[in-house]
């Protein structure tokens, strides 16, 4: 009798703590954990109320969708299991940002299971990169961008566009991602259009890229090459001009203006038919004692000029011969005369004169002209009146002719 009590005795306990009876259940709705959720834009931080007697926490998670209609949070996907711990806390990483998410804690005790109610988390979006800007000098972009919140990285991609609109070059400028919000990049080519790109990279690996910021690299400039240095000697008939090489030039041309008594200059004239390669020139003078100005232009590659300063030449006078004397003996005169200046030398003409005023027998006296200023002449017949000129003969070939002079001979 007594072993048939015991038994009954233990059969009632054990169906008084089931989990079908009343005395489980109200056990278990009172002992529901109480859950709230923290966090970031892929974490979150998911806390609750321990239960006496509880096992272990069992942490659930679900994406959920709001109804447009009521804005209540719904959910068709079933609930998974990211964790099991003891405690009464727990971080979660999401899998992606821009998600509602529900989340509920089971509680393990040693008579069954009891569960939190749900409880919601909107995942704040990522932010892709802003106000991306890009400055240059050289062949060096500088790019700079507003940060990207949440995230972990960045990388900088790079295109190059024709003037058609085409793209071609596209790569990724970095190596591995740059926690810096700038970069900087060296560009192979100036004066093309670049467009830059900036990908974030959140911590779970997605990428959230900004748009194409441009740039337009300016072209390459050079500093300009300088211009010839001209200086001009010469005499009254003839310029000689020389000048500095201007490197790269492909040749050089020379023009030509006279100046007025004003100073004002006339027309220019070109005196080269078009770029030649020296870097000198000899110029015919039109007259002497005569206010030039001379320009010389280096003619680049790509034709282009480049033209030094205008140099003023003042030519000086042609000076005939002058002072000429005519002495003699027998049949013997020597003549001389003072030096014209800017000439290659002189001719001796001579003639007879009659006593009724004409002129016969004009000749020549030497077959060149000779540099020096003085010659001597062999008359052919005594007793008669004769005339010398000295014409200086100059640079370019003109003549300066002295007045004549007059010589009797006597006999001999």
């Amino acid at each position: 009798m007594a072993m048939y009590l015991r038994r009954l005795c233990r059969s009632a306990v054990v169906a008084l703590f089931t989990i079908g009876s009343p005395l489980a259940a109200q056990e278990l709705r009172l002992s529901a954990p109480s859950v709230t959720v923290t966090g970031t834009r892929n974490l979150t931080t998911v806390t609750w109320s321990q239960i006496s007697g509880a096992l272990r926490y069992a942490v659930m998670r679900r994406t959920a969708m709001l109804d447009p209609k009521t804005g209540q949070v719904f959910s068709a996907e079933p609930w998974a299991a990211v964790a099991t711990v003891v405690g009464g806390t727990y971080g979660d990483v999401l899998p992606r940002p821009s998600v509602l998410y529900e989340y509920r804690v089971d509680a393990g005790l040693r008579m069954g299971t009891v569960s939190s109610a749900p409880v919601s988390y909107p995942a704040p979006p990522f932010t892709t990169p802003t106000n991306v800007a890009i400055t240059g000098s050289g062949v060096q972009a500088n790019v700079v961008w507003a940060p990207a919140a949440g995230v972990s990285g960045y990388q900088v991609w790079r295109r190059t566009l024709r003037r058609d609109g085409s793209v071609f070059e596209l790569g990724q400028r970095t190596t591995t991602p740059t926690p810096s919000p700038s970069f900087a990049d060296v560009i192979p080519r100036l004066g093309e259009i670049y467009e830059y790109q900036i990908v974030s990279i959140d911590p779970t690996g997605v990428t959230w890229p900004s748009g194409w910021a441009k740039y337009d690299a300016p072209p390459l400039t050079l500093p300009p090459p300088p211009p010839p240095v001209v200086t001009i000697v010469g005499t009254g008939d003839r310029a000689s001009l020389s000048w500095t090489a201007t490197a790269g030039a492909i040749g050089y041309t020379v023009s030509r203006a006279q100046l007025n008594s004003s100073g004002q200059a006339g027309s220019l004239v070109q005196l080269t038919p078009g770029p030649m390669p020296a870097i000198g020139f000899t110029d015919a003078l039109p007259a002497p004692s005569t206010r030039f100005q001379y320009a010389v232009t280096a003619v680049m590659p790509d034709m282009s000029l480049v033209a030094a300063p205008g140099v003023v030449f003042d030519a000086p006078p042609y000076s005939t011969p002058g002072n000429i004397t005519v002495a003699g003996a027998g049949g013997r005169v020597g003549i001389t005369w003072c030096a014209a200046s800017g000439v290659m030398g002189y001719i001796v003409w001579r003639r007879t004169a009659q006593t009724d005023g004409s002129i016969r027998d004009l000749s020549q006296r030497m077959p060149q002209p000779l540099p020096a200023a003085s010659f001597i002449d062999v008359l052919p017949t005594p007793g008669l009146m004769y005339e010398f000129q000295v014409v200086a003969v100059g640079l370019d070939g003109r003549l300066w002719p002295s007045a004549w002079v007059r010589y009797t001979a006597g006999t001999w």
